[in-house]
Formats: structure tokens, C-alpha cells, sequence
């Protein structure tokens, strides 16, 4: 419970200083042992469910308004067993957008240089996330933007599914935007 107030503290504390406050990393990153950025094992998580008292800071900061919520690349065997849970639709969808009532912008965690994930092609991280329901791909590799765009917009083309959620996700980004001040882009200096 003092995690989950004090969560809902530091949103509301980003909104004064104008700051858009993201929650990190959903479900929840406290019960695995590896740092998924480094390692591709010991990133599992065998205890949480979708009922779990952990999952209440992230409820206490959609409560309290929070822009974004970023997703972890951890495994959570109770919630979609072997799949990471930036490819997870039962994480993404289910749990975050209907259980948690999650409408606004989610965001990978970085799925560039991420170990967690490195076994999966570069293209299909972009496309597998933005399947499961997610917004934003990030990426702390440069190179990677090319080939994820290509392979979004060549899932786009064929996927007139996957093509309505690329427009829901550019909609839910372009709102976040405009809602801290960044829709018009004015040159340098004006």
C-alpha cells in the first residue's frame, strides 16, 4: 500500500513540475533475479498472477493519471507462460487495457540492445508488441528504426487488423501529445 501512494505521489508531483509521468516496468520486475537488458535467463517471474498485490502501484498510477506505461521484457509464467511480456497480448491487452483499465500510450522497454529478447528478429519486436496491444517501440539502437518501420508497415499492408491498431496507437500518441502541449510543431527559436 506505501508503494502503491507513493506512486500516485511522484505522478501527481511530475503533472506539477509539467511532466509526463510514466509507470515502469509492467507487470512488474520485483521477483525476477537478471537485469533484462543484460541477461536472457533468470528474467522469469513464477509468482505473479493477475490478482497480485503487486500489480497495485501500477493500478495507484493510472488512477493518479500517469502518461505512459512502460512494459517490462521479463517472462511471467502465470500470465503467458514462455512469452515475453512485451509480446503479450494477456499482459498488454488483457491485463493492463481491460483489467487495469488502461486506455492510455504504452511503451517497450528498450527491446533494441535488450538481451530478454534478442532472440527475436529486430522487425518482429515492433510488430509483436504493437500486436499485443502496445504503442511505442523503443529502441537504443538507431539502426533498428529502419528495419521496425518496414516491418510495420509491411504487416500494416497485409493485416487489415494490425493496420487498425497502428492507426489506434498513432491516435493514442498524437492525444498524449497534444494533452502536454506538443501537438504544434513550431521551427526553433519561435
Amino acid at each position: 500500500k506505501d508503494n502503491a501512494r507513493m506512486v500516485a505521489a511522484f505522478v501527481t508531483a511530475m503533472h506539477h513540475g509539467g511532466v509526463a509521468a510514466t509507470v515502469k516496468h509492467f507487470p512488474g520486475i520485483g521477483r525476477i533475479v537478471n537485469n533484462t537488458d543484460f541477461y536472457a535467463t533468470g528474467i522469469t517471474d513464477t509468482v505473479t498472477d493477475a490478482n497480485d498485490p503487486y500489480l497495485e502501484p501500477f493500478a495507484s498510477g493510472i488512477r493518479a493519471g500517469a502518461d505512459l506505461v512502460m512494459v517490462g521484457s521479463a517472462i511471467y509464467t502465470k500470465l503467458d507462460p514462455g512469452v515475453n511480456a512485451v509480446f503479450s497480448k494477456r499482459i498488454v491487452t488483457d491485463l493492463l487495457r481491460d483489467q487495469l483499465g488502461w486506455q492510455g500510450v504504452t511503451i517497450t522497454d528498450d527491446v533494441g540492445n535488450a538481451k530478454a529478447v534478442a532472440g527475436t528478429p529486430v522487425g518482429e519486436r515492433a510488430t509483436k508488441f504493437i500486436a499485443a496491444g502496445g504503442d511505442i517501440v523503443l529502441t537504443a539502437r538507431p539502426a533498428d528504426v529502419t528495419v521496425m518501420h518496414e516491418a510495420i508497415t509491411a504487416k500494416a499492408r497485409g493485416d487489415a487488423a494490425f493496420a487498425r491498431q497502428v492507426l489506434f496507437s498513432a491516435a493514442r500518441v498524437i492525444d498524449l501529445k497534444g494533452s502536454r502541449g506538443l501537438g504544434a510543431c513550431r521551427p526553433t527559436g519561435q
